[in-house]
């Protein structure tokens, strides 16, 4: 089996859904003899079915389109165990290709597709449990975030620790995920890690490993990881009380983010030295 390579209209749409992250996999024999083909389809072998779908489907080699026999084909192939077949169906649903927006019809084919392992109908899946376009089913949410986490993928592992943290809100979940990306080196994650631990994941605060992250990540330049790592120093969390440090992350972090910091700012300048900065305090959003 081959990816196409035509420009039909189909594969424009499928160009739309690479970029828009969206799994797109229509897939034909390289070399098809139409006429072959439409015999071997009417003695229902199961990938002639299909590719005679995809032609009808098209318009390809000189097959004129004719989306519902496409679609029935489609549905004859995926009877006989035909996996893509499922996949594309999906996609017809889904985007409404010649018919109507139909979640719950494209969920429907994504799962037969799912079911015979094809990794593209469960991230179909997974972005329509996600996104809420069908009923949620958290269980199957987690079970395919989860799929995709331990195939090692930095995205999926980011998926599956942002899941944790922000919608189920279980630190303890959280961390392992949270963990292999801090390892990484990605500080976004050495904060997020630290913070876990400052929480604590048994709602026990181990201040020092939140020191050993907040630290990574503020040496990496997060603005979050510095205000963090300053506030440990002035409360004397995980380390010695030191407010010249406090004072001295603040400053760090304030010339990244100077309209969220400068309340901090003034505050550690008081308790240094009953002084304060020249700044003028609003809000503003520091990343997670």
């Amino acid at each position: 089996m081959k990816a196409l390579k035509y420009q039909s209209p189909y594969i424009k749409l499928c160009m739309l859904f690479v970029l828009t992250v969206l799994p797109c996999s229509i897939t034909y024999s390289a070399e098809i003899d139409v006429q072959k083909t439409i015999i071997q389809a009417q003695n229902n072998q199961k990938q002639a079915l299909y590719d005679l779908a995809v032609l009808k489907h098209m318009g390809l080699d000189g097959v004129e389109i004719n989306l519902p026999e496409a679609i029935e084909l489609y549905k004859r192939a995926s009877a006989l165990g035909h996996r893509s077949a499922n996949q594309n169906l999906g996609l017809i649903y889904y985007k409404g290709v010649g018919v109507k927006v139909d979640y719950v019809e494209a969920a429907k084919w994504f799962e037969i597709g799912a079911e015979r392992n094809l990794e593209d109908s469960k991230r179909m899946l997974l972005i329509m449990n996600k996104y809420e376009l069908i009923p949620k089913n958290e269980k199957k949410l987690e079970s395919l975030l989860i799929e995709f986490a331990n195939k090692g993928k930095q995205e999926d592992i980011e998926q599956l620790a942002d899941y944790y943290y922000y919608t189920k809100n279980d630190l303890l979940l959280a961390e392992k995920p949270t963990v292999l990306l801090a390892e990484k080196g990605l500080a976004k994650y050495q904060h997020r890690l630290g913070m876990i631990y400052y929480k604590g994941t048994d709602a026990k605060p181990d201040y020092k490993k939140a020191y050993q992250w907040l630290l990574k990540a503020a040496e990496a330049d997060h603005v979050g990881g510095k205000i963090s790592l300053a506030s440990l120093y002035l409360g004397g969390l995980g380390v010695q009380q030191d407010f010249e440090k406090a004072v001295h992350w603040f400053n760090e972090a304030y010339v990244q983010d100077p309209v969220y910091t400068c309340e901090l700012l003034n505050f550690a300048h008081r308790e240094l030295n009953n002084s304060t900065s020249s700044c003028t305090s609003r809000k503003s959003k520091i990343a997670p």
